[in-house]
């Protein structure tokens, strides 16, 4: 999908807010709660990401398939799992195993 200033993939979810209702009103009260996403720049989301309200995803982070993330990453590393969580710090020669790789 083409965004201004770049391209998403698709089956990205990002949630910006959740609905909140209450049980014995029904769902014509209810009311919208949101927090801002942060997706910094070179951030890699595989497949099936979804990234909740209010978290930020910072620069150079790799995040793998079917993550749900829950709150901050750092920059540099490489995280996944429900909740994300840090695999491990992302290396010089992780660098040097993409370059020459066509970006989409």
């Amino acid at each position: 999908m083409e965004m201004p200033g770049g391209r998403c993939s698709n089956r990205l979810y990002l949630s910006p807010g959740q609905r909140e209702a209450d049980p014995v009103a029904g769902a014509s009260n209810e009311s919208a709660v949101s927090k801002l996403i942060t997706i910094e720049d070179d951030v890699f989301l595989s497949m099936n990401v979804v990234v909740l309200k209010g978290c930020s995803i910072d620069e150079g982070t790799v995040v793998t398939a079917n993550t749900v993330v829950k709150g901050s990453l750092s920059p540099g590393v490489i995280a996944g799992g429900v909740p994300a969580r840090v695999i491990r710090a992302l290396t010089d020669d992780d660098s040097r195993s993409l370059e020459g790789q066509e970006q989409l």
